[in-house]
């Protein structure tokens, strides 16, 4: 993975939370206490400064009502399965 591919990953994953986060109407404390993590550490990753843990990226997920490709700014991903025949 090339260097502008990682930041391009960090830059949507901090903008997906925190377009989420405001869409719920939830503050950075709020969801750091859903979480288990500090608002410093939501701050950090609306910023971009780092990366949520691993663990946590499911229940990000989860708590925004999203996927984990839709979270990864990977919004086709959702389309094309939703048109896939069951089975395959």
């Amino acid at each position: 993975m090339k260097k502008e591919d990682g930041i391009m990953s960090q830059n949507i994953i901090s903008q997906m939370i925190y377009e989420n986060r405001r869409r719920l109407k939830l503050s950075q404390k709020e969801l750091g206490d859903r979480l288990g993590v500090s608002n410093r550490a939501v701050s950090k990753w609306e910023r971009g400064y780092s990366y949520p843990d691993t663990s946590l990226l499911l229940p990000i997920a989860k708590k925004f009502d999203v996927t984990l490709d839709e979270l990864f700014g990977r919004t086709d991903d959702r389309q094309i399965n939703k048109q896939r025949p069951s089975g395959v």
